[in-house]
């Protein structure tokens, strides 16, 4: 990539931070180890993310989130592919376009991003546990 396409923005406000999103039309997950929070962030603002599987948690979390979001197709497990994602995707510009403003309302919409659900799927989870072990031998 030629130097002249890469900013280095240093420490910018949180604000700031995310307005950047704004200028960027495809995230490239980072690897061996993935994002997490920032590509949160990006999905959050709108950017869709191409993530590389690894064989380890950290290198996992994007994959994870993208599938939670409806977005298996955007992580794959080998760099070729991780190349060919990003390539593709970025010809495909309606489809690109039509994905950056429906992305903000999934990851609102998503368990994970939802306290008050996700509060609500764990008191269940739980209760359900619970009424299992006293119902059982234990």
């Amino acid at each position: 990539m030629p130097a002249e396409r890469v900013d280095l923005l240093g420490t910018t406000l949180r604000v700031d931070h995310l307005a950047s999103f704004n200028r960027v039309d495809i995230a490239l997950d980072p690897f061996p180890q993935n994002g997490g929070v920032s590509t949160l962030e990006a999905l959050q603002m709108g950017v869709p993310v191409v993530a590389k599987l690894g064989n380890s948690l950290p290198s996992r979390a994007a994959g994870s989130i993208l599938t939670a979001l409806g977005l298996p197709d955007w992580v794959t497990d080998s760099e070729e592919a991780y190349v060919d994602i990003a390539v593709s995707r970025a010809t495909e510009i309606d489809d690109l376009d039509k994905l950056r403003r429906e992305l903000p309302g999934q990851v609102r919409a998503a368990p994970a991003c939802n306290p008050v659900a996700y509060a609500q799927a764990a008191d269940e989870a739980y209760r359900a546990m619970w009424k299992r072990y006293c119902s059982s031998d234990a």
